[in-house]
């Protein structure tokens, strides 16, 4: 079973999420981190192997998917943004770490 930890700031993208991942096969909601102090102490509880992350935790702290990515390298990352220009989702997420890569989801 793949468990999922979520890390969304919008309560109905969150509902959404978590009622998506609990109808799919080979999945498991392991917990849900609501506030930004709460994600890396929920990662380092409940070590998910997908953490599900809201873009507006990165902006709070910039030092937030470094941190993640050096201590916790088997959990894979997933970055959630509202924005449409991914150049502003670039400045944003890839400066923060040399090795975070990204894939334009259709």
């Amino acid at each position: 079973m793949t468990s999922v930890l979520i890390a969304l700031d919008e309560p109905f993208v969150q509902m959404g999420v978590r009622v998506t991942i609990e109808n799919t096969e080979g999945f498991e909601v392991a917990g849900v981190a609501e506030a930004a102090d709460q994600i890396v102490p929920t990662v380092a509880e409940l070590a998910p192997d997908i953490l599900i992350l809201d873009s507006h935790f990165q902006q709070a702290d910039d030092k937030l998917l470094p941190r993640l990515t050096n201590d916790h390298p088997e959990c894979k990352i997933l970055v959630m943004v509202d924005h449409t220009d991914e150049g502003c989702t670039l400045r944003l997420c890839l400066p923060a770490h040399g090795n975070i890569g990204w894939k334009r989801m259709q």
